[in-house]
């Protein structure tokens, strides 16, 4: 099977895509574990694709609200635009207003500033997905992320992402400064029934649904 090289063009502040080569994959450039990266892939690759067809280009940008939260800008080469809201603060982390604006506000470096780690599920089973592979959390079964962002207080209601597209903003170090290297952060989605989808900057691959990871919560909305 032909494998897809992604490559990334910067405009200004923007991350803009699609840039396509044939011949080499995505492996090459990032993890080489292919099993886990195969869903990632061909979701990539079919964003792309579909960019291509239809000319339909996104550029992505973050904006810190300095309230403890963080407007994703997506806009599209179709003039429509879209925000999406994300806590500027891992789950655990307690943020500190201006004039520090950060999340500094309990623990210190060594524990991430009190970040915590999150099972996806109690169990490695479905119980937490309504029953069935791929879904997505839905308040059932015993879920320490989805009751994390759910609970969440700083207004509004919250959930895990279903992709952190965060990361396709080039300014997302900047924005979030505090987020462990080489992190690992759990979305909603489910896969099969003994495990989930986490992603970091570039990767999104699987894990067993008890294993212990960081979230970022956004709102359930977009703007």
């Amino acid at each position: 099977m032909k494998r897809y090289a992604l490559y990334i063009l910067l405009l200004g502040n923007s991350l803009i895509f699609p840039v396509l080569s044939s011949g080499c994959s995505l492996e090459d450039v990032t993890n080489p574990d292919k099993e886990k990266r195969e869903d990632f892939e061909s979701y990539m690759f079919h964003t792309l694709l579909a960019s291509i067809m239809t000319g339909d280009f996104r550029t992505y940008s973050l904006e810190d609200n300095s309230d403890g939260t963080v407007n994703l800008i997506i806009s599209r080469s179709n003039g429509v635009r879209t925000t999406q809201v994300y806590k500027k603060c891992l789950q655990g982390q307690v943020y500190r207003p201006l004039p520090d604006n950060d999340c500094q506000g309990a623990g210190g470096v060594m524990d991430h500033y009190g970040a915590l780690l999150l099972q996806f599920c109690s169990q490695n089973d479905n119980s937490c997905t309504g029953g069935v592979d791929g879904s997505d959390l839905d308040g059932m079964g015993i879920s320490e992320v989805y009751t994390s962002c759910a609970s969440e207080a700083l207004g509004g209601t919250w959930k895990a992402p279903y992709y952190y597209d965060i990361f396709a903003a080039p300014n997302w170090r900047d924005v979030y400064p505090e987020l462990p290297e080489f992190g690992q952060f759990w979305t909603e989605h489910g896969a099969w029934p003994e495990t989930a989808y986490y992603e970091s900057p570039g990767l999104r691959e699987r894990d067993y649904k008890t294993a212990r990871k960081f979230v970022i919560c956004r709102k359930t909305y977009s703007l």
